[in-house]
C-alpha cells in the first residue's frame, strides 16, 4: 500500500483546525505530527502520513488557512 504525505509551515494558530480537518478525512492522530524545528516565531511545521489516496486529494483540495509554504 502506498503512502501519501502532506508537509508544510504554518501559522501555528491554525495548527488545531488542519489537525482535524486530516482526522475528518480519516487520518489517524499518530499520523499527524508537529515540530518548530526550522520555523520562524509563530510558525511551525506539519507532516501528515496520509493511508489512502482519496484523502490525501481530498486534503489538498481543501482550503486550508495558514499555509506559508509546502514542502
Amino acid at each position: 500500500m502506498d503512502k501519501f504525505y502532506f508537509a508544510a509551515k504554518i501559522q501555528q494558530e491554525y495548527a488545531d483546525t488542519i489537525r482535524k480537518k486530516a482526522i475528518t478525512l480519516g487520518v489517524s492522530q499518530k499520523n499527524i505530527k508537529f515540530n518548530p524545528k526550522g520555523c520562524n516565531f509563530l510558525e511551525i511545521g506539519v507532516y501528515i502520513k496520509f493511508e489512502d489516496k482519496d484523502a490525501y486529494e481530498k486534503f489538498k483540495s481543501l482550503e486550508l488557512p495558514g499555509i506559508v509554504e509546502t514542502w
